[in-house]
């Protein structure tokens, strides 16, 4: 068993505890997040998925961000933030960044001539970094997000050959539909 193999299963453990945490709502998804993103910086860099590493940096990043967000609504407000439905005007303006994203990434690694794969790997980017940032807001929504980018990446790692992260982002995509209904339900019982 090489470095990445290792890596790819200590990234699906804790990837496993993110998805716990976020189903769940617990402010320690942001931790488990944190861990299981070095991880698959190394594995993506190492897959030449550029965009996708890039990402994971992105995902250490926020991992922090959230937690500060969510730290600092709790102790502002005396309570959590609370779950809920973003504006639908939202969305359209989420999907044209979106776009952009995915073009702009695309366009930089296909100029630095890397990859098979690079819209793909620039799309599903593109809208995790989208989703990461409804799940710091608390938008029940971003789990439709979450369904989109773990279906996608399952094919793409399916194809990179990398089947333990396939089957993380195949779970992810069950969780992801049974967290929006989940989600939903919070929301409807706080709102009681």
């Amino acid at each position: 068993m090489n470095y990445i193999q290792v890596f790819e299963w200590c990234g699906l453990i804790a990837g496993l505890f993110y998805i716990y945490y976020q189903f769940h709502v617990s402010v320690k998804l942001w931790v488990a997040n944190l861990v299981m993103s070095l991880f698959y910086v190394a594995i993506n860099f190492h897959a030449h998925l550029y965009a996708l590493t890039g990402l994971y940096v992105y995902y250490c990043l926020a991992a922090i961000y959230g937690l500060a967000m969510w730290k600092r609504q709790s102790k502002s407000t005396a309570r959590e933030l609370p779950i809920s439905h973003m504006q639908r005007i939202l969305h359209f303006n989420i999907w044209g960044v979106i776009a952009v994203l995915t073009l702009l990434i695309s366009f930089i690694f296909t100029t630095l001539g890397e990859g098979n794969v690079v819209v793909v790997d620039a799309f599903t980017s593109s809208v995790s970094i989208v989703s990461l940032w409804l799940l710091s807001r608390k938008y029940v929504e971003q789990w439709l997000y979450w369904i989109v980018v773990d279906v996608v990446n399952t094919i793409l790692y399916i194809y990179k050959g990398l089947y333990p992260t396939a089957a993380l982002f195949a779970f992810y995509t069950i969780v992801a539909i049974y967290g929006y209904y989940h989600w939903l339900q919070l929301m409807k019982n706080t709102e009681k």
